[in-house]
């Protein structure tokens, strides 16, 4: 995974999804420089406040290090020192102490962002405000990629707990959900990249030592499921004709779009009524009127069958896609 590093980004999820366990994992890639999930990524420092769970972090460390071995790069964890993104000068501390140990420029994770918001009122404009400035000024203080961890709200449809100033003004946001023992992780919004990208993983348990009483000291790493894109279509993009011109109307439309979650999509996915895509569409092919609808119809039907978009209760949305590593 890579991209221009001085940006903001989010993952959010379900309170049981495992957002502090999958994060640990990607950035422990990152900062060795690793592959991950078959993607390349590009070796940079990673700092880890962690706002959450103290005690067990240790051994969240520990049973990371049995599965994959010591993280080589440079990571450094904060554990359970109190920080606040509506705090100035515990910013400016946090990014003198990064700036210390030669970390600058790399990623901060800040697990979570309700923990660092200082009890402000995420629903009100002026609270989620607060926030994001904080997080602006902490990456603009380190000029690398601040990363918050956040909740889905009650109504998962609507993604993200809080105010909606939050999701327009990140630059990437990682949706992770869970059913059952299976998570699953999906780019929900990628500014300068491709979105809907995604993965499934389950947790293991690893036991990490004994303690006083006898009994195992446990935690759990991530173990990425490989079966999960066997329904994954690395579909070709059409190259011309009607169905290249209707592929590059909708992805327009689904930027654009307010509506989520719709027709089974995933939570965060844009959403678009079809006869509302099929109107906005007819505009764009130099067909005779008479036929337009007819035509867009039938480009829609194909990239629907090539998996590149998804059609249920009358909405589309664009398909999970992955390319083969």
């Amino acid at each position: 995974m890579t991209r221009n590093q001085r940006s903001r980004s989010a993952k959010y999820e379900a309170s049981t999804a495992a957002k502090g366990f999958f994060g640990l994992d990607m950035l422990g890639h990152i900062a060795d420089g690793k592959s991950w999930q078959g993607r390349r990524t590009k070796a940079l420092p990673v700092t880890i406040v962690n706002l959450e769970g103290a005690a067990g972090y240790p051994a969240r460390l520990q049973a990371r290090e049995r599965i994959h071995g010591p993280i080589k790069g440079p990571l450094y964890v904060l554990n359970g020192a109190p920080f606040l993104l509506t705090d100035d000068a515990q910013i400016e501390a946090l990014s003198a102490s990064i700036r210390a140990k030669a970390a600058a420029g790399g990623i901060i994770f800040i697990d979570t962002m309700a923990q660092a918001g200082g009890g402000v009122d995420e629903n009100s404009p002026e609270g989620m405000g607060a926030i994001v400035a904080g997080a602006m000024k902490l990456q603009q203080l380190d000029g690398g990629l601040v990363l918050l961890a956040h909740h889905i709200g009650k109504d998962a449809s609507k993604g993200m707990r809080g105010h909606s100033s939050l999701f327009a003004a990140l630059d990437v946001a990682i949706e992770i959900s869970r059913e059952g023992d299976l998570r699953s992780w999906r780019v929900a919004k990628s500014k300068d990249g491709e979105d809907g990208i995604g993965g499934q993983f389950r947790l293991e348990i690893v036991e990490v030592g004994i303690d006083e009483d006898g009994d195992p000291i446990t935690s759990c790493v991530v173990q990425y499921v490989e079966s999960a894109f066997d329904g994954v279509f690395a579909a070709k993009i059409p190259k011309g004709g009607n169905q290249r011109i209707v592929f590059d109307r909708l992805k327009q439309l689904l930027a654009e779009s307010i509506e989520l979650g719709r027709g089974g999509a995933a939570a965060a996915a844009p959403c678009i009524a079809i006869e509302a895509a099929i109107i906005a569409c007819k505009d764009c092919l130099t067909t005779e009127p008479k036929r337009r609808t007819e035509r867009v119809r039938t480009a829609i039907t194909a990239l629907v069958n090539a998996r590149l978009f998804h059609l249920a209760d009358g909405w589309l949305s664009q398909t999970q896609r992955r390319a083969r590593p």
